[in-house]
């Protein structure tokens, strides 16, 4: 029986699986595996993440590790069309990732593309139908002559063109990812696109003539949230544009026959509100189809959590009978639906109350992650009419070492009487004592919590916490008008709806009212920092990579311009009092509430300044306040930040919210 209690250094003993690949014969599957290890770099000692593949080679047997990279990272096993061999990336060579085949029948794995030649690395790729050829993304080349004269100039220029960062990216140069292909062997390398945007998701047709992938149109402005899908031949020839740049077009996947690319998208160009949907483009003639028009869950979202390191694929498979198979959240529960393609007809498959993190389809069988909110994610097949198998194994010592608390589903009313549903985590005490208890406000706004394993809740319950994380209006997975309610009314109903479920929580007789908090990240920072500003019933807040001036955000943020018209309803040019009166910092002299603010240094969706300005009023304002500074990390720090300062980060929450919460 598990005794042990999370704890935020439990993070380093917790296993992760991710990106299951089927084999052509259905039934082994290469998946990748996760872990946390400390390695010694240009002679300092530090944690960091660590990943290898592994195969599960039949139901009845034990996974068993593939590749072995002393100092490296692999990821991205992908079959070859024959099933004998196995590519996938790995940065053994160098920091950035290069192609690798093994040969499963035995020797070492061969090294194709090479930091010489391709310094960047790649990005994605995929495996020609013969077997011989693969194609990839990587960043433009230079020539000598070019880089000689990068390294005489190190200022970055930009002219006419936003945006110029992007979180976790960085500052852009003027480079673009681009499509090549190169054969089997390692040779005879071509680049295939010269495209002014960057390209991503290639895959290539059943007759290996063509290459789908996608890119934005060049008219395009590059802050909107528009892509479309694109053809290119394997000679290079100018792309054909599919789609018709009305919205988001992701994930093309090739029907069986070549005819059709299966696609997730929306048809608004403003879209943070908009349900993702299933989609259909005829090849030939561009004729654009919804699937799932009536359909009112996100297609491809995955619930909020902690624990879903590596790639999750979302692309759609077509089943032998012409139908699709996707990933669907509805109501914070995601979900395998079939769609039949000549009647739109949807149907859930039965996954025994898993979530699905990600999938691949061979044959009959799908393999996925599945997960649910007491326990993260493993690797399982299913098989049309029999039983779920789990193949992976990777999460049985952590869940076999730590007790867990397993959170309870509550229903409640929001403002105007809307239904709402939230979930508590309880601190493990059995005692009849009340404790304190901290509301935790999702990002997004249109993200949601729900079947989904978040660490750091249970390293919270286990520090003495009652956890109460809900989905307000706004939420996805609730349909459009749910999820748009919130759309240009920020601090409005959302605000209520967190309120509701803070009196709901002091109504419970474990919960002592009086020992409240608050916390959040992203919009959910937002969302904290506007409760403190507009009411001192919490006794302690914490505010992480938050919102408090939408004035600002708009000019710095890398979605800043986008976001505002979208969200908000203006820009500072356009509607200056509009973004000042749904400002935090404009209520800041309200403050009451004892404050922790943690931002991240390289963070370019919410900037750090946003929390300068937030902790310099407070300040001086002469509310406690800390503010916990974290370098070279970037908006994901919670989910994929360096681990010792993922660590480091639940630990001042505890320290912070022990300090105000705790007799």
């Amino acid at each position: 029986m598990a005794e042990q209690h999370c704890t935020p250094e439990s993070l380093f003993a917790m296993r992760w699986v991710s990106d299951p690949q089927l084999a052509p014969d259905g039934e082994r599957v290469a998946y990748v595996e996760h872990w946390v290890e400390e390695i010694e770099k240009e002679g300092k000692w530090r944690c960091a993440y660590r990943s290898a593949i592994y195969l599960s080679s039949a139901a009845d047997e034990a996974p068993r590790r593939l590749t072995y990279s002393r100092s490296g990272n692999d990821s991205a096993p992908r079959w070859s069309p024959d099933g004998q061999e196995l590519a996938f990336l790995s940065t053994r060579d160098g920091d950035k990732p290069q192609l690798f085949v093994l040969d499963l029948t035995g020797g070492e794995a061969q090294q194709i593309t090479h930091t010489k030649e391709l310094s960047e690395g790649l990005a994605e790729y995929d495996w020609h139908p013969s077997g011989q050829l693969f194609c990839f993304v990587s960043l433009d080349h230079q020539d000598e002559a070019a880089l000689h004269h990068l390294e005489r100039r190190d200022e970055k220029v930009y002219e006419n063109r936003l945006p110029v960062k992007y979180d976790n990216v960085g500052f852009y140069d003027e480079r673009r990812a681009q499509l090549y292909r190169i054969g089997r062997d390692g040779t005879e390398r071509v680049q295939l696109t010269q495209l002014d945007r960057k390209v991503l998701s290639p895959t290539w047709s059943p007759d290996g003539r063509h290459i789908a992938f996608v890119a934005q149109n060049e008219q395009t402005p590059e802050t909107a949230w528009i892509s479309d899908i694109f053809l290119v031949d394997t000679a290079g020839n100018r792309p054909r544009q599919l789609t018709r740049s009305t919205g988001p077009a992701t994930n093309p996947a090739w029907s069986p026959d070549g005819g059709a690319i299966a696609y997730l998208g929306h048809d608004r160009r403003v879209g943070a509100a908009t349900a993702t949907k299933l989609w259909r483009v005829d090849v030939e003639s561009g004729e654009l189809r919804c699937l799932m028009a009536e359909f009112d869950g996100q297609v491809g979202g995955v619930p909020t959590g902690d624990a879903h390191l590596g790639a999750h694929s979302a692309r759609p498979a077509w089943d032998d009978q012409g139908s699709l198979i996707c990933t669907a959240m509805v109501q914070g529960r995601v979900g395998l639906y079939r769609v039949d393609t000549d009647s739109n007809s949807v149907e859930q498959l039965n996954t025994s109350g898993l979530s699905v993190v990600g999938f691949t389809r061979r044959a009959d069988v799908v393999a996925f992650t599945g997960e649910t909110n007491a326990r993260s994610a493993e690797v399982y097949t299913m098989r049309a009419g029999l039983q779920i198998v789990r193949r992976s194994h990777a999460a049985d010592r952590f869940f076999g070492t730590y007790q867990i608390q397993l959170p309870e589903h509550v229903r409640f009313k929001g403002a105007d009487d809307w239904e709402l549903e939230g979930w508590v985590v309880r601190p493990p005490s059995g005692d009849s004592a009340r404790h304190p208890l901290i509301i935790y406000v999702h990002g997004g706004p249109h993200m949601a919590y729900g079947n989904a394993f978040v660490h750091e809740f249970q390293v919270l319950a286990a520090a003495g916490f009652g956890i109460f994380f809900t989905n307000p209006r706004g939420s996805a997975s609730y349909g459009e008008s749910f999820a748009a309610a919130v759309r240009q009314h920020f601090g409005e109903k959302d605000y209520e709806d967190i309120m509701h479920a803070a009196d709901v929580a002091a109504g419970w007789e474990w919960v002592d009212p009086q020992r409240m908090g608050i916390m959040g990240g992203s919009y959910g920072g937002f969302m904290t920092n506007w409760a403190i500003t507009h009411t001192d019933r919490f006794a302690a807040a914490c505010t992480q990579r938050s919102i408090c001036n939408l004035y600002s955000f708009a000019g710095t943020s890398d979605i800043g311009p986008e976001f505002s018209r979208d969200e908000y309803g203006g820009l500072p040019w356009t509607d200056e009092e509009l973004l000042m009166s749904k400002s935090p910092i404009r209520y800041v002299r309200n403050v009451k509430t004892p404050t922790l603010i943690l931002h991240q240094e390289n963070d370019h969706r919410c900037p750090i300044e946003q929390a300068e300005q937030l902790y310099t009023a407070l300040v001086e304002l002469g509310v406690p306040t800390k503010f916990v500074r974290f370098p070279d990390e970037c908006h994901e720090l919670p989910r994929s930040g360096q681990p010792q300062r993922r660590v480091n980060r639940m630990g001042h929450i505890v320290d912070w919210f022990t300090r105000y919460l705790q007799p």
